[in-house]
């Protein structure tokens, strides 16, 4: 028995501190019953224990999750942004078209270029998805990102320098987004950050994505854990038990606002700072990329010089000293080459620090930041500029925190990831930076808030592919969430659905009645076409219903046009509900909305016989109640909701969405333009694509066919 003694008799004793206590003895503490064996806790000297660490034999478990086929949904290559977008000059990108290193490859998926879900066809028909991967710069990932690290492994692993993470705080909020609509506003969803199972289950959750991150890093690489007094103790005691205390480097403490005295008024000081946890891949590994200086100015003296300085006739300029403190002789030989020594008359030895005169005519001493960082260079977000602090995203980080992080741990080349992007403010400072990025988020607000500054960022022409798992991913779900029993899913998406269950249908394809309408609910994987609404239209009509709520994530492109004629043909309207992605969140307990499919118009406005202008004529969608409070959920002027729009001329369902043309609003400019400028024409190639998405995150595709020439 570890620790603990047995009498001459063999009769187990406790094991108990007391023992080793000088002058007290086991002997002393008398006999124990022979029944009486030490609780399994009492040999664990230290660790940290959270829900589903171990299974149910004791063994620590690693995180199950495959390694999914990624799509190209999307790819930019620094398109000119126009029609009211917050800068419209084309920019030329950094390091664009540079290949990823090998890797292996994902498996060829094809899409069906369908809409709903927002999710588009795969690969171009002559090349595979991993061909496509590598040739682009930089990834936006859409989804689950414990699905999305684990699919990233076969390519990436060892392969990314930093990580940088703003995760959730398990503070039981959903935040939402005021966004300009007309003359009003709406109440965008942007994510939840509640964890139903309480503690336990936010610190799993984390667990299992973080030992996943570490796999991705390369040997001399680093990840930054951004989290605030909610969440500090229990990532800490994570980051610890996953890279090991070894691997710790610092706890920076960054000043996010100014002490506004409303907390100190409710009998607490005011919370007014973040914690950022860093931690290296291995034991003493340095930080390759530029240490991160702060400015500080120093004062005049009467003569107008800096006070306590000293000026040095090489390097024309002033400095201050400082005792040589702990260096070596070897080190002081090293600064005595580099102009850095200065001895005193008395042959006492200085370390020279030179000063800097700003722009403004001041001098400043530059000197190595510490773990406190509430410099001018990391402001809070509120001090920065209007288009920074426009973008108005829940949680959003200032740049110049990013800079800080990104020039300091990552090497120039490098590549940096963030998993929880938000807003993309990692993304747009790795580009402005030359860096490479990877990003991914599950929010649908999230991922359009980040491609919209990314296409409209100053910093060039911005090149990327925007990437998801599905149908992969929802095929996952259901054999993990259901036991691939589709009676179970129907079930759990009619109750969010409805807000309840609903009574299924003993018919194959009426699930469910919900007040006069039957309900029909697709498979995760069922694309929803014409030739499938009439035979459920038919089939509702049987039962005497003249309406049919058809549940499903994807539709076919233009199903509002083919629902029209099944109405008129059937006398019975198919509505197309789309199932929010958000329902596959493990911590959802309230869905941000369930929308209709846009009914989306356009038409091409012929030029030339070369040359033509798309304009956009009627987009209707009634905003869920959700998503827009009751006292705002009048129908919007459709043409008003739209944030952003595309054009593909020539598209093909075997290859990604390129648009050749975009237009966005921008966060403080909110006009948009409705019609395209003009854009040449290749008869030969297909048909037009227009891609618009609204302010809710929601996308519709439709496409238009070149009017025959005269």
């Amino acid at each position: 028995m570890r620790g603990g003694r047995r009498s001459e008799s063999h009769v187990p004793t406790y094991p108990s501190t007391m023992s080793s206590s000088p002058g007290i003895s086991s002997q002393a503490c008398g006999p124990v019953p022979a029944t009486a064996r030490p609780h399994p806790l009492s040999q664990v000297r230290h660790e940290f224990i959270w829900e589903g660490k171990y299974d149910e034999q004791g063994h620590r478990r690693t995180p199950d999750v495959p390694a999914l086929s990624l799509r190209i949904v999307e790819e930019w290559e620094g398109q000119t942004v126009n029609g009211g977008a917050p800068r419209g000059s084309r920019h030329t990108a950094n390091g664009g078209g540079a290949a990823w290193q090998s890797g292996q490859a994902a498996a060829p998926r094809r899409g069906n270029g369908g809409q709903g879900g927002g999710r588009q066809g795969a690969a171009d028909g002559n090349q595979s998805p991993d061909q496509q991967i590598a040739r682009s710069p930089n990834l936006l990932l859409r989804g689950d990102n414990r699905i999305l690290i684990a699919s990233l492994l076969p390519r990436f692993r060892a392969a990314i320098d930093l990580i940088y993470i703003d995760p959730p705080y398990d503070c039981g909020l959903d935040y939402r987004v005021e966004v300009p609509v007309g003359n009003g506003t709406a109440s965008v969803h942007a994510y939840r950050d509640a964890w139903g199972e309480g503690p336990g289950s936010y610190a799993h959750m984390m667990a299992e994505r973080l030992t996943l991150m570490r796999e991705l890093l390369c040997p001399e690489g680093c990840i930054f854990v951004h989290c605030d007094w909610r969440a500090s103790g229990v990532m800490r005691l994570l980051l610890d038990d996953i890279f090991g205390r070894a691997c710790f480097r610092n706890e920076i403490v960054w000043r996010r606002a100014p002490n506004l005295g409303r907390q100190a008024a409710s009998s607490q000081l005011g919370r007014v700072v973040d914690s950022i946890f860093v931690y290296s891949a291995r034991e003493g590994t340095p930080f390759r990329g530029q240490t991160p200086m702060r400015a500080a100015p120093v004062e005049l003296d009467g003569s107008g010089k800096p006070r306590g300085s000293k000026w040095d006739e090489t390097a024309q300029c002033y400095f201050t000293t400082a005792p040589r403190g702990d260096y070596t002789d070897r080190s002081i030989e090293r600064l005595r080459a580099e102009n850095r020594v200065w001895e005193s008359p008395s042959g006492r030895i200085y370390i020279k620090y030179f000063l800097r005169r700003g722009d403004d005519g001041h001098w400043y001493k530059d000197q190595p930041v510490d773990t406190l960082w509430d410099d001018a260079d990391v402001r809070p977000l509120r001090h920065c500029s209007k288009d920074e602090l426009g973008i108005g995203y829940a949680t959003q980080k200032p740049e110049g925190l990013l800079r800080r992080i990104i020039s300091w741990a990552c090497p120039p080349g490098g590549t940096v990831a963030d998993f929880f992007c938000g807003s993309g403010t990692t993304g747009v400072v790795a580009q402005q930076l030359g860096r490479r990025w990877i990003m991914a988020d599950q929010g649908r607000q999230a991922i359009h808030t980040t491609r919209k500054r990314l296409i409209g960022s100053p910093a060039g022409e911005c090149s990327f592919s925007l990437l998801d798992p599905a149908p992969s991913d929802r095929r996952y779900w259901f054999d993990h969430a259901f036991g691939s029993d589709a009676a179970a899913y129907r079930r759990f998406v009619l109750s969010g659905f409805a807000g309840a269950s609903l009574d299924a249908s003993a018919d194959a394809i009426i699930h469910a009645r919900h007040n006069d309408a039957a309900v029909h609910v697709a498979g995760v994987d069922h694309t929803v076409d014409a030739a499938f609404a009439e035979a459920l239209a038919r089939a509702a009509r049987l039962e005497g219903a003249s309406r049919v709520l058809c549940l499903a994530f994807e539709y076919t492109m233009d199903i509002r046009r083919d629902l029209d004629g099944i109405a008129a043909t059937t006398g019975v309207r198919v509505l197309p509900v789309v199932i929010p992605l958000e329902i596959m969140e493990s911590n959802r307990r309230k869905l941000p909305g369930w929308l209709e499919v846009a009914r989306l118009e356009a038409e091409v406005v012929t030029l030339s016989p070369t040359h033509a202008s798309v304009r956009l004529t009627r987009y209707e969608t009634v905003p869920a109640k959700q998503e827009c409070p009751p006292h705002r959920a009048q129908r919007h002027p459709g043409l008003d909701l739209i944030d952003a729009w595309s054009i593909d001329p020539g598209w093909q369902s075997d290859r990604p969405l390129r648009p050749v043309w975009h237009a966005q609003r921008g966060s403080l400019r909110r006009t948009l333009a409705l019609e395209s400028d003009p854009i040449s024409l290749d008869r030969a190639a297909g048909p037009i694509l227009v891609r618009v998405i609204d302010v809710f995150g929601h996308e519709t595709r439709t496409l238009l066919t070149l009017p025959a020439l005269r």
